[in-house]
């Protein structure tokens, strides 16, 4: 078949292939500055070859009539051969870096638009028995202008400092390119990669960062046609303004004091030792840490900025998506006294449940169906705020829609806040892998907690930005412990206790208990007691919209002192901003006690607070039927009441101390996953089912709450939804209303026939509540809805 001319090729319409190859291969550049050769130069190469199999006459005539796609027209497989073919030339003396960079080369053009599925060398392996003899491969190489095409590369590899040498004579013989895949010889390469391993853990890092900056160039030079998002300039002194506006008229407040002291401290050494990369920060709760460590991060990123750094993002990491609108909330309102756009290219939100519509600061809109999807996940903003799954599985994952990511940690500064939230299991692995991404990627870590899990050795893996953090604990009596958990109490018994002390004086009280039907029960014993009381609660039985309303709520009668009692699961436990005098909290693991334990006189404002932990059951049950039993593991139970001991008050001043024996006693119990291991190997597979931050549980259902009329349209729009025959369109479709749909879903337990059903209940027949949130499903004659 003749070939068109290689310089007069598309890659979209209207846009000449040599065009986005070459945007691609400049902003993959920009994005690994700093990286090791190795990394960068494999980001430039692949952005150069990875849309070269579009360059076919069968490419551009599918392009221009958009008829059926065939495997003819296919060009990823193509691309990769045409890299390994012409990446012979590439002069390195490490023989072991010359075959990775060429392995992961032809890997990343292979799979740029899907998952990485096989191990290293199997993927090589399948590849080569793929194309051996394939009667497609040869008719597409038939359709290239081959002499334009390696003239056209060679000009590349100049202009972009590539060291590479020609190796072939003009005209290229397709026959050069088929026999160049069988080389080296399985033997050879399993010498150079013993083990299976692709090299090192930084070796693996480094190939994922790649992957990751050639995933994102190229589809966000796509979906914008060639333009990009631009930086945006930040204020260092966005934080000190804000504080001033907000609490400069408490300024002599021994706990604003306090405060400014620490963010003070933390900010001279994060910029001071800016040389190292892994920090910790360890303060009490409420100490202020979130604006503390937001500030020194600015100032972090003025001073790389100002040796010529590009500016470092500043990404914020949390472990629950119910904690993240509170501090994204306080991110908005820094920048808001600085006068900065309210825009996602400032301020990002990301998780599963994010509205991800997108605007910059020159008011460009990107709709969620489309491109603003896209720059949502690939973080391209100054701060994001996600959770610990988004960050986690983009390196610990062999998906594409998290890969594309990967690249935005270089030389980013990541903070990882109340990181003990991370199952023990995965400590070491976690360890590891911030290690090597320091290493490869420059990113900076800083691991912010009240509690100090051993993430990092003690004064050896990182330095601790508050090294005198303990004269602040011994500083601190705002409250205390007062552990009841030594004799065990029925819950009838406990509830009456509470309504008896509370009768006497009424005051706000929290009660945090670890199960959503403890809520209901209690939440309906008090309401009979005090029926004109207010009592409220909460529990992921209410929906994400309703939660909300309810934490506000809450917020608002503290304000006015009002004597509320609100009942409530874990979820108040990290980053909810509410302070009452009293707390109760059934037992757990003792770093929620301590979380728990920064809701009792959070500020300061209530003389001395306290927390009471009890060890609940069910007197139905019996002792046995302790209510932390299914919710968490039983070793992590043990070291609290081992730490615990049988001291029945324990004083703020000495929780540090106290958490320092308890993860000493998780460490000793919990047995390490090596997932870092299966990365090496590049055995996703085996990855995916080891590597599980959130726990498989009981089975549960999607129900979609319907309480109005807009409810009612949603869960419509939703139905029709089936009327769309192509999958890509019905996922375009409900990108449109995914985040105020998912604002109304709940998980219940429970069996429905079908996979993955959402089926919908209306609050007006009885099926939810407004106080409790879900009462039940329907009966069975129901007819879930698939999506």
């Amino acid at each position: 078949m003749k070939s068109l001319p290689f310089s007069e090729t598309l890659a979209h319409p209207g846009d000449p292939l040599v065009d986005h190859l070459v945007r691609v291969a400049r902003e993959g550049a920009a994005t690994m500055v700093g990286t090791p050769d190795p990394v960068r130069l494999l980001t430039i190469i692949t952005g150069l070859c990875h849309d070269l199999g579009k360059a076919t006459t069968y490419f551009q005539d599918w392009r221009l009539k958009q008829g059926r796609r065939e495997p003819l027209t296919n060009h990823s497989r193509l691309s990769a051969l045409l890299f390994w073919w012409i990446s012979q030339g590439l002069c390195f003396e490490d023989k072991k870096v010359f075959w990775r960079l060429r392995l992961c080369g032809l890997i990343a053009i292979l799979r740029h638009h899907g998952d990485l599925q096989e191990e290293w060398i199997d993927a090589l392996c399948r590849f080569r028995m793929g194309t051996q003899g394939d009667p497609v491969i040869a008719s597409q190489l038939s359709a290239l202008d081959l002499d334009g095409l390696v003239r056209w590369l060679e000009k590349q590899m100049h202009h972009f400092a590539i060291p590479w040498q020609p190796f072939f004579d003009l005209p290229v013989r397709k026959e050069d390119i088929l026999s160049a895949i069988q080389q080296p010889n399985l033997l050879k390469l399993k010498m150079i990669m013993p083990h299976g391993y692709l090299g090192s853990l930084d070796d693996v890092t480094g190939f994922l960062a790649g992957f990751g900056a050639l995933l994102a160039a190229d589809k966000i030079d796509t979906a914008l046609e060639g333009e990009k998002i631009q930086r945006v300039k930040l204020p260092p002194d966005m934080v000190v303004e804000y504080k001033r506006k907000e609490f400069g008229a408490f300024s002599h407040n021994p706990m604003t004091e306090l405060r400014q002291k620490i963010a003070c401290e933390v900010r001279t050494s994060l910029v001071n030792q800016s040389h190292h990369h892994h920090f910790t920060l360890t303060a009490p709760t409420g100490s202020g840490k979130t604006l503390a460590i937001l500030e020194a991060a600015f100032g972090l990123r003025e001073k790389m900025s100002g040796l010529g750094r590009r500016p470092a993002r500043i990404i914020y990491c949390l472990p629950f998506t119910s904690v993240i609108d509170q501090n994204h909330q306080v991110f908005r309102d820094v920048l808001a006294v600085s006068r900065l756009p309210d825009s996602q290219d400032i301020l990002l939100k990301h998780h599963h449940l994010t509205d991800t519509s997108f605007r910059t600061s020159t008011d460009d809109e990107y709709e969620a169906d489309g491109a603003g999807q896209l720059l949502t996940e690939t973080w391209q903003s100054e701060i994001v705020v996600t959770t610990f799954y988004q960050f986690l599985h983009t390196f610990f994952s062999g998906k594409n829609r998290n890969l594309k990511r990967a690249a935005q940690l270089t030389g980013s500064i990541v903070i990882l806040d109340e990181v003990q939230a991370v199952p023990l299991r995965y400590w070491q692995a976690i360890r590891y892998l911030l290690k090597s991404l320091s290493e490869t990627l420059g990113t900076y870590f800083i691991l912010m907690t009240a509690t100090r899990p051993l993430i990092y050795g003690p004064g050896q893996d990182a330095v601790e930005l508050l090294p005198g953090h303990e004269q602040y604990f011994a500083k601190l009596s705002r409250m205390r412990i007062e552990n009841k958990s030594l004799v065990p109490t029925g819950i009838k018994n406990f509830t009456w206790q509470l309504i008896t002390s509370y009768s006497k004086q009424p005051q706000p009280t929290l009660i945090i208990v670890n199960r959503r039907k403890t809520v209901k029960k209690l939440h309906h014993l008090f309401k009979e007691q005090f029926p004109h009381g207010l009592v409220l609660a909460l529990s992921t039985d209410l929906t994400p919209l309703d939660r909300k309303k309810r934490i506000k709520d809450i917020q608002e009668l503290l304000d006015k002192k009002q004597p509320v009692i609100v009942v409530s699961t874990q979820l108040v436990e990290a980053g909810v901003d509410i302070s009452f005098p009293v707390v109760h909290r059934d037992l757990a693991p003792l770093d929620s006690v301590i979380q728990s334990s920064g809701r009792c006189n959070r500020h300061n404002e209530c003389g001395h607070g306290v927390l009471y932990l009890w060890k609940l059951y069910d007197e139905e049950q019996g002792e046995g039927s302790w209510q932390w039993k299914r919710i968490y593991d039983s070793c992590l139970i043990e070291a609290t009441v081992e730490s615990l001991g049988d001291e029945s008050v324990i004083p703020e001043e000495k929780f540090l101390e106290l958490t320092k024996r308890y993860f000493a006693k998780c460490w000793e119990r919990g047995a390490q996953v090596r997932v870092e291991e299966f990365l090496k190997r590049g055995n996703f597979e085996k990855m995916a089912e080891q590597f599980h931050l959130i726990e498989d549980g009981p089975p549960t259902i999607s129900v979609f709450v319907i309480q109005n009329e807009y409810d009612e349209n949603l869960w419509k729009r939703y139905l029709a939804l089936d009327d769309i025959e192509s999958f890509r369109e019905r996922r375009k479709e409900f990108m449109k209303f995914r985040f105020p749909f998912f604002e109304r879903v709940i998980q219940v337990y429970g069996h429905i026939q079908q996979d993955d059903p959402v089926i919908a209940v209306k609050s007006k027949d009885g099926h939810y509540d407004l106080e409790t949130g879900f009462i039940a499903l329907p009966d069975e004659n129901s007819s879930p809805c698939i999506f």
